[in-house]
């Protein structure tokens, strides 16, 4: 036991010497208790009541993974660290997770997480140093490609009716977007460092017009035909 004052912290300890209990009481009335529990690695829980409240903390280790959960009755959040030190962060409110993560590793080091959101699932890929290099959703798959710098330079969206967007980076701007339909290039946009965007239009794959937009997106400023 420790005192202070009024303020009392009252320990107690299991047969093995292991803290299994701390209560902090102030004139007599509760303030907080904590209860500790164990595994063979250590210490696994911590429950913590106080003022008519309370918060559960877990530790430990599956397969080579580390985690740490804190849940109340408000919500809770989840962390995982993975080999390298990556961590993946999951939030809920209540009692009901708003996502479900599924996380597999592989022996080169990249990993993948199964997002399911309700009846929606979204598998992510990453490669071994940690970049997104996928996402693949119910009707589309998105595949990321990075520079040197690890910084991004293309984005390209894949539609199940065979529909694609490409999109491609400098220096984190967007320079360039292309649309393609049936394996055929529908309409090309260049974005120009004032704002204003030039789009080209195409028909049987063949371009047949410029038209140059003012920075709001909307206003043209002129249109040019081949």
């Amino acid at each position: 036991r420790r005192q202070s004052g009024s303020a009392i912290t009252y320990y107690q300890y299991s047969a093995d010497g292991l803290l299994v209990q701390t209560t902090h009481v102030i004139d007599g009335r509760l303030q907080e208790a904590r209860l500790y529990g164990y595994h063979k690695a250590g210490l696994a829980t911590i429950l913590t009541v106080s003022d008519g409240q309370s918060n559960l903390r877990t530790f430990g280790m599956l397969k080579d993974h580390a985690y740490y959960a804190y849940s109340d009755a408000e919500g809770g959040q989840l962390f995982t660290t993975f080999a390298k030190g990556r961590t993946i962060g999951e939030y809920w409110i209540g009692e009901q997770k708003q996502e479900k993560l599924s996380v597999t590793t592989y022996e080169d080091g990249a990993y993948s997480i199964l997002r399911k959101r309700g009846d929606e699932e979204i598998l992510q890929q990453y490669d071994a140093s940690g970049l997104l290099v996928s996402s693949k959703y119910p009707s589309y798959l998105v595949e990321y490609r990075y520079n040197e710098n690890r910084v991004l330079i293309e984005e390209r969206t894949i539609e199940a009716g065979g529909k694609m967007t490409s999109k491609k980076y400098e220096e984190g701007k967007l320079v360039e977007s292309t649309e393609e339909a049936g394996g055929r290039v529908v309409q090309s946009t260049r974005y120009n460092e004032d704002g204003s965007s030039v789009q080209t239009l195409y028909t049987e794959g063949r371009r047949y017009a410029d038209v140059t937009y003012a920075v709001d997106g909307k206003r043209v400023l002129s249109i040019t035909y081949y």
